[in-house]
């Protein structure tokens, strides 16, 4: 299992992938949407390392589980869950939440809807409450190369 540094340092490789990503994100709202999703579950995964009872959240569902039925994690699962649902369409085009296929990920979420919503709103939730229960700002450095 990664260490709670070995998470954020990874969270933060992800932040500036989206920096990269989003300067043409009418090109790649849909890598955006995706590497911002992984943003916060390694940003999840760091908080679930430091708690004694839960230490890795294993696969998507079971990290979904943890997040909705430990209560202080749950301002987390509100804004993680939207996440998780738009990098599935990102990836698979396929809405799990109405069971139906998007024809292209622009039709679900246009450029400007993932900045407002994805970065701006969902994402800034997730960072906002990992901060609270770090207790530290998530803002560092760049990452180092591999």
């Amino acid at each position: 299992m990664p260490s709670q540094a070995a998470h954020l340092e990874l969270a933060q490789r992800n932040q500036f992938l989206i920096n990269h990503l989003v300067k043409d994100i009418d090109h790649f709202a849909d890598w955006v949407t995706t590497v911002a999703f992984y943003r916060a579950l390694h940003l999840v995964e760091a908080v679930f390392a430091a708690d004694s009872n839960i230490k890795h959240g294993g696969d998507h569902g079971n990290r979904l589980h943890l997040l909705k039925t430990n209560r202080k994690y749950l301002a987390i699962y509100k804004a993680y869950q939207p996440l998780w649902s738009a990098s599935v369409v990102a990836r698979y085009l396929e809405d799990k939440q109405s069971a139906t296929e998007v024809s292209s990920f622009s039709k679900y979420l246009t450029a400007p809807e993932v900045r407002a919503t994805i970065l701006n709103h969902y994402l800034r939730k997730v960072e906002s409450s990992v901060e609270q229960l770090l207790g530290r700002s998530l803002q560092a450095a760049p990452p180092k190369s591999s």
